[in-house]
């Protein structure tokens, strides 16, 4: 009798009750490069060279079979496959070593993947104590004055990201934090409405781009970078991602980046590829100039005829379909 199992969990729980049972029957590591029976093999050993081995993983392979093998090592779970796996007699002292390396491996790892699948790790583990730190923060209102570790910023991910609550609005001005860091944030911009951003970086700029242009499944429809040093180069660089169909961007607010003529030329570019998603576009406080301006109005009166509705503002003004109004 043959047995096909093609969901990939499947097939990582089984490779994972496999190592659990060749190690707890055998005194065997499945995980080393040399397997022999002639030397014990700890239980903290094991599971720390299980970690170690997910985290070598360049393309995360392994991440849920570590979810599952540690989540094996609970005597909580074990209890409910009786009859199939051997109690190992996990002591807490062993639990606590596995959950203060896991611990030490979000502080060492910088790849915000390696340090959230970590994360879900400490959570088999029954162990949520940095992501309790971080909730305690976000309810105090007190995050945002602090500096906070690699490890912390991957735990604020991890809680935005696996929220109940559906995150309509993330300010990332507030964030005092480094822009690799904040970079690390842009899976919970994907699920968010509205984002408001501070990024003085063009790199991070740049990965927002391309971010928001493969988000097939974004929920971003009110963007403002206002205020940010953006300049033409920079509206060209997101022009990437608005004339992305993918793009669902329905208020795009640009106020004060020091935009001119070309930027406007650029914004008109883009967003007559895009499909007819945009409904405000904020432009105030930049130099559009007379040029620019009759080209954001001819862009208007093409894309959207008479829809009285879509407006941009140019200088303080409200330009519509009917012309420059004030």
């Amino acid at each position: 009798m043959v047995f096909c199992f093609i969901h990939l969990s499947i097939q990582e729980f089984l490779a994972a009750l496999h190592a659990h049972l060749t190690f707890t029957n055998s005194n065997v590591n499945l995980l080393e490069e040399e397997q022999t029976v002639s030397v014990h093999v700890s239980e903290s050993h094991f599971y720390q060279s299980a970690v170690n081995k997910a985290l070598q993983s360049p393309n995360g392979h392994l991440d849920l079979f570590l979810r599952f093998l540690l989540g094996l090592s609970m005597p909580s779970n074990q209890k409910l496959l009786q009859g199939l796996l051997t109690p190992t007699g996990s002591s807490s002292q062993t639990n606590q070593k596995i959950i203060q390396y896991t611990k030490n491996q979000i502080n060492q790892n910088p790849s915000p993947e390696k340090s959230i699948n970590l994360f879900h790790c400490l959570n088999e583990l029954n162990d949520d104590s940095i992501v309790k730190e971080i909730q305690r923060r976000l309810n105090s209102g007190n995050l945002f004055m602090v500096n906070l570790s690699h490890a912390q910023w991957s735990a604020l991910v991890f809680i935005l990201l696996s929220s109940e609550k559906n995150l309509n609005f993330i300010d990332l001005k507030t964030y005092s934090a480094s822009a690799e860091a904040l970079l690390g944030l842009l899976p919970v911009v994907k699920i968010c409405k509205k984002a408001l951003l501070n990024i003085k970086r063009m790199s991070s700029i740049l990965s927002l781009i391309h971010f928001q242009a493969d988000a097939t499944s974004s929920r971003l429809i009110e963007l403002d970078m206002s205020n940010n040093n953006l300049q033409d180069l920079g509206v060209k660089r997101l022009c990437a991602g608005l004339g992305s169909p993918q793009c669902a961007l329905q208020i795009l607010r640009l106020s004060g980046c020091q935009i001119t003529e070309e930027g406007c030329a650029s914004l008109a570019s883009a967003l007559k590829s895009n499909p007819s998603h945009l409904r405000e576009l904020d432009l105030s406080y930049n130099h559009p100039g007379d040029s620019g301006i009759k080209l954001l109005v001819k862009f208007v009166q093409e894309k959207y005829h008479n829809n009285e509705n879509i407006f941009c503002f140019c200088e303080g003004k409200k330009l519509k379909t009917s012309g420059f109004l004030s």
